[in-house]
């Protein structure tokens, strides 16, 4: 199985808005930060959800389609956001948790509440020829990516929504800031 992708994203020539940044509280960069690289995130989960089903993917349940959100993360200075399969409600009587819920067989046990695609990984990127215990073969899944492809048709309009609401952000701040700082 291929490796994911780690994709690292340096912007430069913002000095300026860096400097106004480091006079701001640390609580206030933090929210600008985190922000700007949710808004940048959200830009590539705009582009994996309109490429979700296609390529070999149809949809059936629609789990996979709406599992899909954004999770940013600060800690030890860092602001990091990713693109997440998260868990989606498929107690109620809603149309995808009614078609979740007739796609698999829960016997007798309850259903579970709450439910995701797992399976994602398989379909970007494939899967190695598999067997049961007992040795029957069970196939191979071909890769048929859409997250990496959507990373790199969507990388240079995320960084300008990233440097966009960066710099919104500060200048926002900075207008805040009392008068003689």
């Amino acid at each position: 199985m291929a490796r994911q992708p780690n994709v690292d994203i340096q912007l430069r020539g913002i000095e300026q808005s860096k400097r106004n940044l480091l006079t701001l509280s640390t609580k206030i960069q933090k929210s600008i930060v985190r922000a700007a690289i949710r808004q940048m995130a959200n830009v590539f989960l705009r582009q994996t959800r309109t490429t979700t089903y296609g390529a070999g993917r149809q949809q059936r349940t629609g789990l996979l389609l709406r599992s899909q959100s954004v999770s940013t993360n600060a800690k030890a200075g860092e602001v990091t956001a990713k693109i997440r399969m998260r868990d989606v409600n498929v107690s109620g009587s809603t149309p995808i948790a009614r078609r979740v819920r007739a796609g698999r067989s829960f016997a007798k046990a309850k259903p579970p509440l709450a439910m995701r695609a797992f399976y994602w990984s398989f379909l970007e990127f494939g899967t190695k020829q598999r067997a049961t215990n007992k040795g029957a073969n069970r196939g191979v899944v071909t890769p048929r990516a859409w997250v990496v492809p959507a990373f790199d048709a969507k990388a240079f309009e995320a960084i300008d929504a990233f440097t966009k609401r960066f710099a919104d952000g500060v200048e926002q701040a900075c207008r805040e800031l009392p008068k003689g700082v």
